[in-house]
């Protein structure tokens, strides 16, 4: 698990692609496709009773340098005592703050969001300040299990200043481990297929639209099974080469909990070689019962 020309843009449209994937739609503390259907310290790989967890979001060079002032997002993710996240509290630098607070189904799954989004506006002196008009928006889900088939339907309702419903339709596909190996994103024509090592672990993941591959998921883990690097692979049919690589490294404390993550995006020319286009660190606090 856990899940980037312009660095802001990139990660605005990141948090925006999915509510649930939008911990960094990469967060991928865990490398288990069925995260956006709970979101809670299980589902993320957490270990211990950790009460809340902070993540800080920095731009780097190819060098892994950053600055204090390059912060991107600042998001803290509040648990329950059952380790079910009750709350987000999501700090896009400049633009925007969001709190989304997260009910559940019986059986883990998430059931319904609410979401207040406040902007941040710059007064004449430069200074960042909140808005006074919040937007107010609710996602709500529904699930339909049949014959190794879960249906997940996603309704986001934005109620200010114009309320307006976007739904969306998934199908999540089980072989008989009661692993995913196939999902389908109905509206968009999208389908992702799961292939796992021995060890059930999930080992490559292939993202197809409308046919044509999309990217490459490739997963690495150390002698404990624990998520260690992901590198994704943008194919170019044009030629030999990947048009875009993008790799995610993993650093853990000793519990197991990922401290730090480091993703960093190249694109190949014809020729092979790869160029260093955009770089972002991610550091992870936490706070335990």
């Amino acid at each position: 698990m856990i899940f980037f020309k312009k660095p802001i843009i990139t990660i605005v449209t990141l948090l925006y692609i999915n509510i649930l994937l939008a911990q960094s739609v990469d967060i991928l503390l865990k490398t288990n496709p069925l995260l956006e259907l709970g979101i809670n310290t299980k589902t993320l790989a957490l270990k211990g009773n950790i009460k809340e967890m902070q993540e800080h979001l920095f731009v780097i060079d190819n060098q892994e340098h950053s600055t204090n002032d390059s912060v991107v997002v600042s998001n803290v993710y509040k648990f329950d005592p059952n380790g079910f996240t009750i709350e987000i509290e999501e700090t896009i630098n400049n633009l925007q703050t969001k709190n989304s607070f997260f009910s559940y189904t019986n059986k883990g799954y998430i059931s319904h969001i609410d979401i207040e989004t406040t902007p941040i506006l710059q007064d004449k002196d430069s200074i960042a300040i909140k808005s006074d008009t919040p937007v107010f928006s609710t996602v709500d889900y529904k699930y339909v299990p049949k014959k190794n088939i879960l249906y997940k339907g996603e309704d986001f309702t934005e109620k200010l200043p114009k309320k307006t419903t976007i739904r969306k339709e998934y199908f999540y596909h089980f072989n008989d481990e009661n692993q995913i190996f196939q999902i389908n994103d109905q509206n968009i024509d999208v389908t992702t297929l799961f292939n796992y090592n021995s060890n059930g672990l999930l080992k490559e993941s292939l993202t197809s639209k409308s046919g044509i591959t999309s990217h490459k998921n490739i997963y690495k883990y150390d002698r404990n099974n624990r998520v260690v690097s992901i590198i994704t692979i943008n194919p170019d049919n044009a030629t030999k080469f990947p048009n875009k690589e993008t790799t995610i490294l993993y650093k853990l404390d000793p519990k197991g909990n990922v401290t730090e993550k480091k993703v960093k995006t190249y694109l190949y020319s014809p020729k092979g070689t790869k160029k260093f286009i955009e770089g972002f660190l991610f550091l992870y606090n936490y706070t335990y019962l």
